[in-house]
C-alpha cells in the first residue's frame, strides 16, 4: 500500500515518489529491500547488479535523490564534527567534573545526534548498494554503475548525464 507522501520526510518522500509513476502505479518493487539501517554484507555485494547505459539512465532520478541526501548530510556531519572538536579543544584545561559541567549534557546530546546521523548516512549508502550502485565520493556525490563490459559508467551530482569511462583511461 502506498504511503501518504505529505507525512514523509522530504528525502524519503522524493525516493518514495520515484517508485510510482504519475498515475500512482508502482514502478519498482520495494518489498524485497533489506533493512537499510544495517551495513551491506558480502552476500549482498557479491550479487551486484550490472547496468547497461539505458538502465543506469532510468535509475538516475532515484539515484539523484539518494546522492543529494548523502552529499548534504555528509557535509553537515563534517561541519558538526569539526565544530564539536574545536569546542572540546577550547574547553580543555582545568575541566570541571562531568556531573558539575553545565555544558556536558549538551556535548553528550551533540555526540548522540552525530551518531544518529551517521546511521542515517549509512542507510543512504545502503540504499545505493541495494540498487547495485557504488558510492565513490560522498563529498562530490560521485557514483559508479557496475557494468559487464570493460568500460565503467560514472555519474556525479550535478552532471546532466552518465559518463562512460573506458578502462584504459581510468
Amino acid at each position: 500500500m502506498r504511503e501518504d507522501f505529505r507525512s514523509l520526510p522530504k528525502a524519503r518522500r522524493n525516493r518514495q515518489e520515484c517508485l510510482f509513476d504519475c498515475q500512482g502505479n508502482q514502478t519498482h518493487d520495494d518489498t524485497d529491500v533489506p533493512d537499510k539501517s544495517e551495513p551491506m554484507t558480502a552476500d549482498h555485494k557479491s550479487q551486484t547488479k550490472r547496468f547497461t547505459r539505458e538502465e543506469a539512465h532510468k535509475a538516475l532520478p532515484l539515484v539523484t535523490s539518494i546522492v543529494r541526501d548523502i552529499v548534504e548530510l555528509n557535509s553537515d556531519l563534517e561541519d558538526r564534527r569539526e565544530r564539536l572538536g574545536e569546542l572540546r579543544v577550547s574547553r580543555k584545561g582545568p575541566r570541571q567534573r562531568p556531573e558539575t559541567d553545565p555544558y556536558e549534557e549538551e556535548f553528550r546530546q551533540m555526540e548522540h545526534d552525530l551518531a544518529s546521523d551517521d546511521g542515517r548516512l549509512q542507510a543512504y549508502r545502503n540504499e545505493l548498494l541495494e540498487l547495485g550502485i557504488e558510492l565513490r565520493d560522498p563529498r562530490k556525490g560521485a557514483v559508479e554503475f557496475p557494468t559487464t563490459g570493460v568500460s565503467r559508467l560514472t555519474w556525479r551530482l550535478g552532471d546532466a548525464d552518465i559518463q562512460e569511462v573506458s578502462a584504459t583511461s581510468a
